[in-house]
This record gives C-alpha cells, sequence and structure tokens, in this order.
C-alpha cells in the first residue's frame, strides 16, 4: 500500500500550486468574495424603509397546552417598553412595541370532536376580514413550540407574521419567569429550556389533525440548515468534479501523464489530485466565509442597531443552538468523515471520467457519468428535505442516509441537528469506507492503462472491460480497446457516408 502511494505528496503539491496560480480560480473566487462582500449591505439597502411599523393583527386566539397558565398572562405583551426583537437595544433609537394593542384570547376549539379525518380549515377559521391569527403552545422535550396559523385571504401577510415572531420569541421567556409563581422543578425546566416558534399558512397546511400533534418536532430553523448544505454540497461537487477531470485531461493531452507514471503510482496521482482540488475548494469557500463575516461587520456600521454586531435574521434562525441538538465531539467527527469520504468517493469518479477522454474539447461528454450521478443523488436529497421525508425514520430515508451517492448530501445535516441516530452514522461510515476501498482499487486497476488510451471517449462498458483484461497487460490492453475504438469511428464514418 505505501508503494501505491509514492509520490503522492509531490502530486498534491504541485496541483495545489498550478491551481491556485490559475487566472481562471483567481477570477472566480475574487468574484464570489465582491458578491458575498456586497450581500448583506445591499439587502439591508433593500429592505430600508422608514416608514413606521405597523401591524394587522388585533387579535391572537391562543390554544395553551402547557401547564404554565400562558394564556393567563399573556397580558404582560402589551408593555410599551419590551423589546421588538433581539436586536432592539434599549436606547433611543429603540422601536415602539406596535403589539401593545393586541388581545389575547382563548382560541374556542373542541379537539374532543376531531379524528384523523379532521381537516384544518375545518379547525381554524377565518373570513376576509378577520383581524386575527391562531397561536398553538405546547412544551415538548425542554422545548416550548409555538405555532402561529394564519390565512392569506385576510390583510395579515407572513411578513406580518413573521415579525410578531420575533417579537414574541424575544419576550416568551420573560413572560413566564416574571409572571408567574413556579415551583423549583418548574423553574429549573423554564430556564433550560428553547422556544420555537413555526409560522403556517392555513391554505398550505389543509391536512388531516388527529387533535394537537404533541409529538411533531418540525422546525423551521433545522430545515434550513438541512437545505442549505444539501444546495452548498451540490455547489462544491459541481466545481471540484469538473476541476478534477479537467486537470487529469490536461496531463493526459499534453503527455505530462505518461511521464508521471514512470516513477508515480496511479493511485498516488489520482488521489493526490483528488486531494488538492478539494484543498483548492475549501481555500475558495473559507475565502467567501470570511467576505460575508466582513461584509455583516461592515452592515453593523452602515446600518447600526444598538451596539455590537448586527447579525441578519435569516443567519439568527440558521444558528440558533436549538437548531444543533446532534452537536457533540463525536457526532461533528461524523459528519465530517461522511463529508469529506463523500467528496473522495465522487473525485475518483471524476478522476475516471477525466481519463476516458483523450482531448480537452470532450471533457464534456467523459464527465456526464459523474454529472449523472451527482445530479440523481442531489436531487434524490432535495426531495428528502423538501417534502420532509427526512423528519420520521422509513425505508427510503435509511437508504438515502447510508448510500454514500446521497449521503454526503443530507447525512452530515441530519447529524447534527439531532434526527439521525447514532448506529445510522455508524452504518453510513461504514458503507461509505468500503465503496471507497473498492473504488480506489478499481481505478488504481484501470488508471494506467486508460492513460494510454487515445481515441474517442470511452463508455463505462470500455472501462468495466479493461479492468477485467488487466491481467493481460496494461499496453496490449490499451491497443486492443485503440483498435476498438478505431473500428466504431470507421463504422460511423461508413454509415454516415451511405447516409
Amino acid at each position: 500500500m505505501k508503494n501505491n502511494l509514492l509520490g503522492l505528496k509531490e502530486i498534491y503539491t504541485f496541483t495545489v500550486s498550478q491551481s491556485l496560480k490559475a487566472k481562471s480560480l483567481k477570477i472566480v473566487t475574487i468574484i464570489m468574495c465582491v458578491l458575498a462582500l456586497f450581500s448583506v449591505p445591499v439587502v439591508s439597502l433593500i429592505r430600508q424603509d422608514d416608514k413606521e411599523k405597523h401591524t394587522n393583527i388585533k387579535r391572537i386566539k391562543v390554544v395553551d397546552l402547557t401547564e404554565f397558565h400562558i394564556l393567563e398572562n399573556m397580558d404582560v405583551l402589551k408593555d410599551e417598553n419590551l423589546k421588538m426583537s433581539d436586536t432592539d437595544e434599549l436606547d433611543e433609537k429603540k422601536e415602539k412595541n406596535i403589539y401593545a394593542g393586541i388581545i389575547y384570547e382563548p382560541a374556542e376549539i373542541d379537539f374532543s370532536k376531531m379524528d384523523g379525518n379532521t381537516k384544518a380549515k375545518e379547525i381554524y377559521t377565518f373570513d376576509k376580514n378577520a383581524d386575527y391569527v391562531y397561536m398553538n403552545i405546547v412544551y415538548l422535550k425542554g422545548t416550548f413550540q409555538t405555532e402561529i396559523i394564519y390565512s392569506k385571504e385576510t390583510k395579515i401577510d407572513s411578513d406580518d407574521v413573521d415579525n410578531y415572531s420575533k417579537f414574541f420569541e424575544t419576550n416568551f421567556k420573560n413572560l413566564i419567569i416574571k409572571n408567574i409563581t413556579l415551583d423549583k422543578k418548574q423553574q429549573k425546566i423554564v430556564d433550560s429550556a428553547n422556544v420555537i416558534i413555526d409560522q403556517k399558512e392555513l391554505e398550505k397546511e389543509d391536512h388531516s389533525v388527529d387533535g394537537m400533534d404533541k409529538s411533531k418536532d418540525y422546525q423551521k430553523g433545522k430545515y434550513l440548515v438541512v437545505y442549505i448544505l444539501v444546495s452548498v454540497t451540490l455547489f462544491m461537487l459541481a466545481f471540484s468534479g469538473e476541476r478534477v477531470g479537467m486537470s487529469i485531461v490536461t496531463e493526459k493531452a499534453s503527455k505530462v501523464m505518461e511521464y508521471l507514471l514512470t516513477s508515480v503510482k496511479p493511485m498516488a496521482i489520482i488521489l493526490g489530485k483528488v486531494f488538492a482540488n478539494i484543498t483548492v475548494m475549501l481555500i475558495q469557500i473559507s475565502s467567501v466565509v470570511i467576505s460575508f463575516i466582513i461584509s455583516i461587520m461592515v452592515n453593523s456600521v452602515i446600518f447600526p442597531k444598538g451596539d455590537g454586531i448586527d447579525v441578519p435574521d435569516f443567519m439568527v434562525k440558521v444558528l440558533k443552538a436549538s437548531n444543533f441538538p446532534g452537536v457533540n465531539f463525536y457526532n461533528i467527527v461524523f459528519a465530517i468523515i461522511i463529508f469529506m469520504g463523500g467528496f473522495l468517493l465522487y473525485g475518483l469518479i471524476a478522476g475516471l471520467a477525466g481519463a476516458s477522454v483523450s482531448k480537452l474539447e470532450e471533457i464534456a461528454e467523459g464527465m456526464k457519468l459523474y454529472s449523472l450521478v451527482m445530479i440523481i443523488g442531489g436531487y434524490i436529497s432535495m426531495f428528502m428535505v423538501t417534502s420532509n421525508s427526512y423528519l420520521k425514520p422509513s425505508v427510503l430515508r435509511s437508504i438515502v442516509v447510508i448510500v454514500p451517492f446521497t449521503a454526503i448530501y443530507i447525512t452530515p445535516g441530519l447529524i447534527i441537528t439531532g434526527y439521525l441516530k447514532v448506529t445510522e452514522s455508524l452504518i453510513s461510515i461504514f458503507v461509505l469506507c468500503i465503496c471507497i476501498v473498492l473504488m480506489i482499487k478499481f481505478v488504481s486497476n484501470v488508471y494506467e492503462s486508460m492513460v494510454y488510451y487515445n481515441g474517442t471517449p470511452m463508455k463505462l462498458k470500455d472501462i468495466i472491460n479493461i479492468s477485467k483484461q488487466k491481467k493481460a497487460g496494461t499496453k496490449e490492453n490499451m491497443t486492443e480497446v485503440n483498435k476498438e475504438s478505431n473500428r466504431d469511428v470507421e463504422k460511423d464514418g461508413e454509415e454516415g457516408g451511405e447516409q
């Protein structure tokens, strides 16, 4: 094994150095950093509104299913000195509490008459002139889960509900701690509890309701975390895979690869290039992240909201500690292993695709297999997220989180958000390791032979045939493959002439 990796360090260092010197890489990185640098201030500028904020919410119908009698004490939210959000500091620029006039009343809902066929529209009723929303509050597994239900048929829109959600979340704990008499056990619960606010548009939630589903743990913040990770991974795989394939076909077309193979093992070449391109990609991502952090700091200076750094609202939602109940040392290690292992597996496929062509202009044809596997894996993972299929255990979810080609997208996100058990994580890592070992063995077996290939882009069956015929000798095999390829070209030419 050690001999097979001879020269890996030199290949890795050379590839990283050459990649970082490439003008195309520099231009793309600069463009991405500039976009990240201006993103937050531009969004803040667009959202600037000199008009005084107002709300169309006049009443809130509350369903309090906790033991803390929250509804009886909701009037404390009418205090005009309450903060509108976490970023609203107590200074002369503080926004006025526009929700001080809201009336809180019990929702007249008889849950005893509901069954599995009861529709949401039958429970939460609105008319065109409705000036209210419904609020369901439950306490589950150390979290106060609040669900605000509204209708698009009324004057109350999603922005209005979103602003109220921030206000309620900011002041909710104070409402309980300061105004309700609690025993020591209850006080301990409240002090350690998280507060999760979920918003639902009634027309989009026309599903059957079996009373109040207290076991439901869907959280918008967690959804955003998993969704963002799937999207970013797909983006990264697209760029890194193309870079690996382009690197290999460039050296192959210039005959550099043939000289390398005289002193460096095929496995060292392919792994060195994969690791190098992963490193370059991480450098690019780090540059963009740093630019984005600078953008947030600049935005805090241009559009100050009290002291300190003003983090955008969507990032606050994503980075809340309550979105990462699965974060601990072991789970972080598991997530990184699956993430980096997945990139290695896809990188090996990209290297194989690059070696299957002989000319730079044919790279798109050679990368078809890589693109197909990447897109299918990404789309399946995206479907799992957008359909909320990842929330509950199922056969489909088990397959997606274990199969390496989809696991790289969704499994790390499910681990850190607490949706995946340790056993599932370990099984996913075990399967990934087996696939990587088999792929490395396969690639190193056919790679040297493919370097000598000079003809039309190879298909998967051709690569498999090379692997089977490896024992007959590399150059002899490629001579036969080249002859077969030339026969195919001549056949196509004859058919074209007859037409």
